[in-house]
């Protein structure tokens, strides 16, 4: 079984290695910086995927948070067999786990497997998670609905409309105008290093 602390370890290196990638598109500017912010944007959030998948694991396990503390699940794996698991979280169904969809996959897992539940661990970012998924959907998917999303997110973001053509990476190279000089893509990254660490540190039940 993976210890929290390494899961976590895991995930907080993808980030680093999804922002140094970042970096290195934007300076300097060519054809390819475009293209390399998208790269690393879907690179960290895949590694937030992973994350979610290996915690949740590990927790149902029973892992303890990074703390040392029990998670208590209404659930107890019998194995680190990962079929059973799968079909533990799909309702007896085998193929993957999807972990993209934060309101309609995330947030009822962590409401429903865990007591006290954690999935008001997300609330602080949801926004941006939901964002997120906006983003990696233009990328991964080449569907007018995506790309209507994203046109959605820039005039929402920018408060001007849409360029003629439009990419995901046009919004996450945007100054965050909370605290310039970061990125979308700066603050994306910050919300998810934020949310792991509440993740990794579970609620102590109520003794009342």
């Amino acid at each position: 079984m993976t210890p929290t602390i390494e899961i976590h370890g895991k995930f907080l290196t993808a980030l680093d290695e999804s922002r140094s990638l970042f970096t290195y598109c934007r300076s300097p500017v060519g054809p390819h910086s475009k293209a390399g912010t998208e790269s690393a944007f879907l690179d960290a959030f895949k590694a937030w995927e992973v994350f979610l998948d290996e915690l949740v694991f590990a927790y149902l396990r029973g892992e303890p948070d990074i703390a040392g503390n029990p998670v208590p699940s209404i659930v107890s794996l019998p194995s680190d067999d990962q079929d059973v698991y799968v079909k533990v979280i799909n309702g007896g169904r085998g193929g993957y786990i999807d972990w993209v969809n934060p309101a309609d996959d995330v947030k009822p897992r962590l409401k429903l497997y865990f007591t006290p539940p954690l999935d008001d661990k997300l609330d602080s970012g949801l926004s941006e998670l939901n964002d997120m998924l906006t983003c990696r959907n233009a990328i991964a998917h080449a569907s007018g609905t995506a790309y209507r999303r994203l046109i959605g997110l820039w005039e929402r973001t920018r408060g001007t409309s849409a360029p003629s053509v439009l990419r995901c990476a046009d919004i996450l190279l945007l100054e965050y105008t909370t605290n310039p000089p970061m990125t979308i893509f700066d603050r994306y990254l910050q919300v998810l290093e934020v949310l792991s660490n509440d993740l990794v540190n579970a609620p102590t039940p109520s003794t009342t």
